[in-house]
């Protein structure tokens, strides 16, 4: 049977309003669901895996590598919006009385990670360096977001950890990838990285951005998990994940962050 897609292809594909990376498992066949192909999304769990029909699965090619950016960054400006429409109809709600000693806010807004003092020092020196002294990181990382995941879930199979037993710890650090992904020239850059970013070439940021750039994602990722539809008991459970995940960077500090990460003064 003549398909248009091939069996163990690397393939994009439309999911919800996004568009990912996947790999095309299965091609349309009486075994499996006709005129469907089976899709596996990379760097996902299989039981994410589904049949789908031919017109939201895309080549591999720079064009729709482009227009996966271009997709991202318009689903990026649609939730803010939607965000800034919410929030005054948040305000306007009455808000009950508490009991004593229960927390003023809870729910979507209680997402805080703790930074820790070194944290917050290597944003501060990243944001010197990149802004006032014009420097820019090297591209590619020499670690990059996905050594760091792999370290962290690794990790966590070595103590043996309920989280990575479970499986959770794996989904955690899928997200924080797509985050990462998605949000990066939206979110994570400063201006005077744009240049440097539009002269990349296809690829996967969290395969050639590094650490810098994942702290800057950690500050940032309680305000952005604001605005998603997780109900409390969901809120605390992956702000633990995610505080340990941060401790875990926190903790390899010497072994990620360097001054030879960056090169510069860069031409303005």
């Amino acid at each position: 049977m003549c398909t248009t897609f091939c069996e163990g292809e690397r393939v994009l594909c439309y999911h919800s309003n996004q568009i990912y990376e996947a790999k095309c498992v299965r091609t349309p066949s009486t075994e499996g669901e006709l005129g469907k192909y089976l899709i596996h999304y990379s760097g996902w769990s299989k039981s994410w895996d589904e049949w789908t029909n031919e017109d939201r699965i895309l080549k591999y090619t720079e064009q729709n590598l482009q227009k996966q950016k271009e997709v991202s960054t318009a689903a990026m400006v649609a939730e803010k919006k939607r965000a800034i429409i919410k929030e005054p109809m948040r305000r306007e709600q009455p808000r009950r009385k508490r009991n004593k000693g229960e927390d003023d806010e809870k729910g979507k807004s209680g997402v805080k990670l703790s930074l820790g003092e070194e944290l917050k020092k290597v944003l501060l020196k990243d944001r010197e360096l990149v802004c006032a002294q014009k420097h820019l990181v090297k591209l590619p990382a020499a670690v990059t977001a996905s050594k760091i995941f792999s370290d962290y879930v690794q990790y966590q199979i070595q103590i043996k950890s309920v989280s990575a037993r479970s499986g959770v710890c794996q989904d955690v650090v899928n997200g924080l990838k797509s985050y990462f992904n998605t949000l990066l020239t939206t979110e994570l850059l400063y201006k005077q990285e744009l240049a440097q970013n539009q002269e990349l070439g296809p690829g996967v940021y969290s395969d050639v951005y590094g650490v810098e750039h994942l702290v800057r994602l950690l500050c940032c990722i309680g305000r952005l998990l604001s605005y998603s539809e997780f109900d409390d008991n969901s809120v605390a459970l992956l702000q633990n994940h995610l505080q340990d995940f941060t401790e875990f960077v926190k903790s390899n500090s010497a072994t990620y962050f360097a001054s030879s990460n960056y090169q510069g003064p860069v031409p303005v």
